[in-house]
């Protein structure tokens, strides 16, 4: 099968996006499928076999995120004219995921997207119209997805989430997957204490860790207020903070007014996946905050790496936390607190609830993912 995937986010981008497209073209090429992508310019890009880049600028609000200009339209068609392809995937739904939309249509393509990301959770970067904009982009996604023969979610919440936008395309739902052997490898103490002592973590703290994008949406503020709160009754806590974004500048200064600035470590990106693998393991729990995930990736990773997990709740984790077994899931901020404080309470809790969150995490490999994209691809190709 030749496969065109469409994204505006792509290498050397680090998000979960280009994770799953990344994994997802490895494993399609290793079962003998040829993938092709086709995504924006960008000045740090290495050559890469199969993927073509097109002419983009930066968002303006979003320095770290580009958008390929619409007049690419015409040399993508033409690459896509010649290779053939027998399916197109879409990614993103902005300018790279427009184009190939608009390809598989005017050349009778069977056509998929992946619906990655809450568009409408994301408006507040965009200053001024949020609601206005909010129903543009229920409006635009209902239009988008409804032109592709079927829909790939992560979820049952972004199922539902579309069914309700009149999204009448087929919803399947397909859980995001990772590579299981990424985040298998066990680091030896030593390993994990020189982690800790490379951001001047003592040995014997207990160590709290957020991996994701520091994005308002992300909502890192709350763990911040809360460590201040645990530090309270459990003084060594620290909190470690993986990832970078728009919101790092304020997450600092919030640090700084609590007196928590020396318990706030934040790396910004680690090299992906063994400085994040090692992160994990040298921490005692997972901790996340965010109300916008379609699934849940970073979720599946620390619990590969034997950690407990606390979320507020999110329908999108409900087949990944299961609450008292592998970690807790909370409605409230107070709850929050109540969750970490039970489990840095005690090392027997988070051994037990961290053994089981392995297991649970073992459900989401990145061969279940393909399996059942490739199955889909096929009743897609087949029933047009």
């Amino acid at each position: 099968m030749r496969i065109a995937m469409f994204s505006d986010t792509y290498l050397p981008q680090v998000n979960g996006v280009v994770t799953m497209i990344k994994l997802l073209k490895d494993y399609l090429e290793k079962e003998g499928h040829d993938v092709f992508i086709f995504t924006v310019s960008h000045p740090k890009a290495r050559p890469e076999k199969n993927v073509f880049r097109f002419r983009s600028f930066q968002f303006p609000w979003e320095k770290q995120h580009r958008v390929a200009s619409p007049m690419v339209f015409k040399e993508a068609e033409e690459i896509i004219q010649d290779l053939k392809v027998d399916l197109i995937h879409t990614h993103t739904m902005i300018v790279m995921g427009y184009i190939g939309n608009i390809i598989a249509g005017r050349h009778g393509i069977p056509s998929v997207n992946t619906y990655h990301t809450l568009m409408e959770d994301y408006v507040h970067y965009i200053p001024f119209f949020n609601n206005f904009l909010k129903e543009l982009v229920v409006d635009q996604t209902r239009r988008f997805c409804n032109k592709h023969n079927a829909i790939i979610v992560p979820s049952n919440k972004v199922k539902n989430l579309l069914t309700n936008y009149g999204v009448s395309s087929e919803i399947v739902v397909i859980p995001n997957g990772i590579k299981l052997e990424n985040f298998e490898k066990p680091f030896s103490e030593e390993e994990k204490i020189a982690f800790r002592k490379r951001w001047d973590i003592p040995d014997d703290a207990s160590l709290m860790i957020f991996v994701g994008r520091l994005g308002k949406e992300k909502g890192v503020e709350y763990l911040i207020d809360n460590l201040a709160r645990i530090n309270s009754k459990h003084p060594d806590t620290r909190l470690l903070i993986v990832g970078d974004g728009p919101e790092r500048k304020n997450l600092i200064s919030q640090a700084k007014k609590l007196g928590i600035k020396k318990k706030v470590i934040l790396t910004g990106y680690l090299k992906w996946p063994e400085e994040v693998s090692l992160a994990y393991q040298a921490s005692d729990l997972f901790v996340m905050a965010s109300h916008t995930e379609t699934f849940g990736v970073v979720l599946v990773e620390a619990m590969i790496n034997g950690l407990p997990v606390v979320a507020f709740h999110d329908e999108a984790f409900d087949n990944i936390i299961e609450n008292n077994v592998n970690g807790y899931m909370v409605e409230r901020k107070d709850e929050l607190y109540k969750a970490m404080d039970l489990l840095l309470s005690s090392e027997e809790l988070r051994k037990k609830m961290g053994q089981t969150a392995r297991e649970t995490a073992k459900k989401f490999s990145i061969e279940n993912h393909v399996r059942k994209t490739l199955n889909l691809y096929d009743k897609v190709i087949s029933d047009r």
